[in-house]
């Protein structure tokens, strides 16, 4: 089961992702040789959450200036989809371009029941993410579509990565009530 919602977002909140993200040639990435396990395929990152078990004793859970407006887009999304988080896992922005190969790793993000959200933050048609039964056979593949959301709550999946050009999408992982 997935929710996938291109008309959640407000004006205001595209404008903040538009200042914040995608017009701003000053974010700050950070260059990753590993975009999921056991893959060499390179990406740019944004954390604004980390995942507890990366988080030192006393460091805050915010890793990112930008932290509270990224989690105010995932709940609006829960908001209006009636889903409520228990624990936020991580939050960060993810910049992929063309590398080694096009179909990323089949994968789930945590090893323990979890929930996806996806923020898409360009249009890229050839860019999908395909959402796969516990078989790992496809069962559906949606588009990324600019300032649309994708939530699926523990299914593997992959990228299709750019030929040319790049993905942005902001990645959020959590524990619902």
């Amino acid at each position: 089961m997935y929710v996938f919602d291109d008309n959640f977002l407000s004006l205001n909140d595209k404008k903040q992702i538009e200042d914040i993200v995608i017009s701003n040639n000053s974010f700050p990435y950070f260059l990753s040789n590993h975009s999921t396990v056991d893959d060499e395929v390179k990406l740019l990152y944004h954390t604004a959450v980390k995942r507890p078990e990366h988080r030192l004793k006393d460091e805050p859970v915010y890793n990112s200036m930008y932290a509270e407006y990224f989690l105010n887009y995932l709940n609006v999304f829960c908001k209006k989809h009636d889903i409520q988080i228990k624990e936020m896992v991580r939050c960060c922005v993810n910049l992929t371009f063309a590398d080694k190969v096009r179909n990323g790793i089949i994968h789930k993000d945590e090893e323990k029941e979890h929930s996806v959200f996806l923020l898409y933050l360009d249009d890229r048609e050839d860019c999908p993410t395909d959402l796969f039964d516990d078989n790992k056979k496809l069962i559906y593949s949606i588009p990324c579509k600019k300032f649309a959301g994708l939530y699926f709550k523990n299914l593997f999946h992959a990228q299709k990565y750019p030929t040319k050009g790049i993905r942005r999408v902001i990645v959020y992982t959590f524990i619902e009530k």
